[in-house]
């Protein structure tokens, strides 16, 4: 299963606090292109989880919608999140330690 950094928890807090939406709204990954190599997924905010999306919710009270594919990538993966020079949010994954 997927794990959620702090990091990346308070950003989607954050995101979902300045829509006015952090009761309903979250992170949805998913998978954008697939190549030999794997996936290539995405993500984005949203209202509501697609149809069959896992739904993760943390003791954060950030939530996490996962598409059933993507899932399939995520299993060792940690989602975390960093603010650039111009503190615009960046998701990114990486392997579990």
């Amino acid at each position: 299963m997927l794990d959620v950094s702090s990091a990346a928890a308070e950003a989607i807090n954050a995101i979902t606090a300045s829509t006015g939406q952090q009761d309903v709204a979250g992170l949805r990954i998913q998978v954008a292109d697939t190549t030999d190599q794997g996936a290539e997924l995405s993500v984005s905010m949203t209202d509501q989880p697609a149809p069959g999306d896992e739904v993760i919710t943390l003791s954060t009270g950030c939530t996490v919608f996962v598409q059933p594919d993507a899932a399939l990538y995520l299993t060792d993966k940690v989602l975390d999140a960093h603010k650039d020079i111009d503190g615009n949010i960046h998701f990114t994954f990486h392997s579990k330690v």
